[in-house]
Parts: C-alpha cells; structure tokens; sequence
C-alpha cells in the first residue's frame, strides 16, 4: 500500500453566515486538502484535521480514513454518465467519508 496524499481541514461553515437565517450554517470539515510533508497520526486523528459531529465521525475507531486510489475511475465514469458530460479528474480526498481504518 502507499498513500497518495493526505489531507485534512478545519470545521467551517458549508455556508456563508447569513444573519437572518442563522439556521442556514451547517458546520463541516468535508473540505479536506492536501498537506506537504509529513502529518502526525494522533489517536484521535491527524494533526490539523477536525471532525464537525463528533456523534458519527472521529474517535478511536474512526480517527482516518482511506479510500483505494484504484475506485477513482469508477466514480469518475458514474459523475459523467449521470451528468452527461465529461468533468475534470477527481481530486485525492474527494470521499470525505469511507471505510474507517484505525491508527
């Protein structure tokens, strides 16, 4: 196995902060992005990632997860034909949420 890349991302907002609807906001870390060098695996996780919702993602059994670089075709495919067009490649860390592997 070799990894590819890394990324991580802090929780932000998935949307803009709108006064009048305070609702709207909805507190992510899905925006993953890749890190140059090394990254430190923590029980808990990688250095500089966050999870939004505690309840469903991180923890000691959820505190990484990886996804074949080898399913990236496939998904790529299934986007265009559901789109009917052809899109730029997938980026490395564009399933947010995969199989858990524990650190």
């Amino acid at each position: 196995m070799k990894i590819l890349s890394i990324n991580v991302a802090p929780v932000r907002s998935l949307f803009p902060v709108d006064e009048a609807h305070p609702r709207s906001t909805v507190p992510t870390a899905y925006d993953k992005r890749p890190v140059a060098g090394a990254v430190c695996a923590e029980r808990l996780g990688l250095d500089g990632d966050s999870q939004a919702d505690l309840s469903v993602h991180g923890g000691a059994d959820k505190a990484v997860y990886a996804y074949p670089f080898e399913h990236y075709a496939f998904w790529m495919q299934q986007r265009a034909l559901a789109l009917r067009r052809e899109l730029p490649p997938l980026t490395f860390g564009a399933f947010a949420k995969t199989s858990p592997s524990k650190v």
